[in-house]
């Protein structure tokens, strides 16, 4: 929910909303499920897959034992009711994030 020059729009809450990232990557394996010419969507929408899981890898922070990976705040969950400075481990997010 950013416009094109990286300002926030149409809402203050959008590039808190994390809820939207797996979709490039779950858009790409329905292509390439489904697709007839998988090699094309591929080399077509690498770029946008690679970028997202280099973010859904880097937003994840490590729990005080080291063993789990935390979303933690700053983040909106998809019901966009709870605090950005205080949403921990938002249940819709996890799921789709696993």
């Amino acid at each position: 929910m950013t416009d094109p020059g990286g300002l926030t729009s149409p809402s203050a809450i959008g590039n808190y909303l994390i809820w939207q990232q797996p979709h490039y990557i779950y858009f790409a394996e329905l292509l390439y499920r489904f697709g007839k010419d998988t090699a094309a969507a591929m080399r077509k929408y690498a770029g946008l897959v690679f970028k997202t899981a280099e973010f859904m890898a880097a937003f994840p922070v490590p729990d005080t034992s080291g063993n789990l990976y935390l979303l933690a705040p700053p983040l909106v969950a998809a019901q966009e009711s709870m605090e950005v400075q205080s949403t921990l481990n938002p249940t819709f997010e996890l799921v789709y994030w696993k």
